[in-house]
């Protein structure tokens, strides 16, 4: 087992979970309505484990943790953990660990097809599949 200082590997993974598991914790009641750290850690125990007692704790707290905070907090997880998988898959591909989407040209593709949705406009892209994300999704097909 590999050792970094005086944390083996596993270690420094186990620390850095936990530490993702805060963070999680900790973005799932902050936000524009005050929500108390019992409460969201009961909401969260009952939803999904169905242990506990939510009855005392409103419905629109218990709507805003569950349906506002904590997909929230889930999302920008997996939106991480997928930046960060396609980071090391650019890198592995090219062998270059200072690969990113500018050296590649990823960005600029990306930034050519915005530009090209901007230009047609709504008018032209109205009726049409990319009429609720037209320059998004040609900035993807652009960055492919």
């Amino acid at each position: 087992m590999k050792k970094l200082g005086n944390i083996s590997t596993v270690g420094l993974i186990i620390l850095l979970v936990l530490v993702m598991i805060v963070v999680l914790a900790y973005s799932t009641f902050t936000g524009a309505v005050s929500v108390p750290f019992d409460e969201v850690v009961r909401i969260l125990l009952n939803k999904i484990f169905g242990y506990g007692d939510i009855s005392d704790i409103r419905p629109a707290t218990v709507a805003i943790v569950w349906q506002l905070y904590a997909p929230r907090g889930m999302l920008g997880l997996v939106v991480g953990a997928g930046l960060a998988l396609v980071g090391v898959v650019i890198q592995a591909m090219v062998q270059n660990p200072l690969a990113n989407p500018y050296i590649l040209g990823i960005s600029s593709g990306a930034s050519l097809g915005a530009t090209f949705a901007i230009l047609l406009g709504s008018s032209v892209l109205a009726g049409t599949i990319f009429a609720s994300f037209g320059v998004e999704a040609f900035a993807f097909i652009g960055a492919i």
